[in-house]
């Protein structure tokens, strides 16, 4: 009897669950996650955080605090593989061309047309919907320059 009983409260356990999980699937259908350049493309970044050294001066910015230098400074990738960048006093400036430049795509290529163009080289470390990590180098007429930054959609 006792057998029976708990064969019957199992039977009932294992139809409740499964019950359960497949309406959860049909009410939630996954969306499919998007490939790098649809994030990328889908919005402008603008800085939440950066740590670099341009040349042997350090430099230190997040969103929210009292530095507000880079505020109004942001970068938008159009799906032509063109862009603008849009410099902290408002100025804008073509990309005329970006590239992912490896396979996984975690390493990004893009050109400012500055007077001198500027090569930007991103290491991609996370890249999602609401934010992209990643390392920055590039050499100006300031000197190599190496950074930690997280953009933010605008």
């Amino acid at each position: 009897m006792k057998i029976r009983l708990y064969g019957i409260l199992l039977l009932m356990l294992f139809l409740c669950t499964s019950i359960l999980y497949s309406c959860s699937k049909d009410g939630n259908p996954s969306s499919p996650e998007k490939t790098p350049e649809q994030i990328l493309t889908g919005v402008s970044w603008k800085i939440d955080e950066i740590r670099s050294q341009i040349g042997n001066i350090p430099y230190s910015y997040k969103r929210g605090s009292p530095n507000h230098e880079l505020d109004n400074e942001y970068i938008t990738f159009r799906n032509d593989h063109t862009g603008t960048y849009v410099a902290p006093n408002g100025t804008q400036y073509q990309i005329s061309t970006w590239n992912f430049v490896d396979s996984p795509k975690t390493k990004l290529q893009y050109t400012i047309a500055f007077s001198t163009p500027l090569v930007v080289n991103w290491e991609i470390m996370a890249m999602k919907p609401d934010n992209i990590k990643y390392g920055e180098y590039h050499v100006s007429k300031d000197g190599p320059s190496l950074a930690y930054a997280t953009r933010i959609p605008r």
